[in-house]
């Protein structure tokens, strides 16, 4: 379960995405939905929250070596890709500032 401290750490980027990006996080979304998780979830998220069990574990490194220079420092320590993607859907990051 994610922390206080931790959801404070991770810097939300409120604000219009490019479509691009937009289009990735929707295909993404879909592939966690495929794999019956929530719809409204990406699967970087979903490896992240389910970093305990072993398989989601595996994955969470593939997809953190995948996105190797997507890292952000957290204090004394580095928060890598699926974790900012959990604090990113913690913190709605992904919908319209109107919402």
């Amino acid at each position: 379960m994610a922390t206080l401290v931790d959801v404070e750490a991770y810097q939300a980027k409120h604000g219009r995405r490019p479509y691009w990006l937009s289009l990735l996080i929707a295909l993404d979304q879909l592939a966690n939905a495929a794999l019956w998780g929530y719809v409204d979830e990406t699967l970087s998220s979903r490896c992240y929250r389910c970093r305990a069990k072993p398989r989601w574990a595996i994955a969470r490194r593939i997809v953190d070596a995948a996105f190797f220079w997507d890292r952000a420092q957290a204090g004394d320590r580095v928060m890598r890709h699926c974790e900012m993607s959990y604090y990113a859907e913690l913190l709605r990051e992904h919908l319209p500032q109107r919402f």
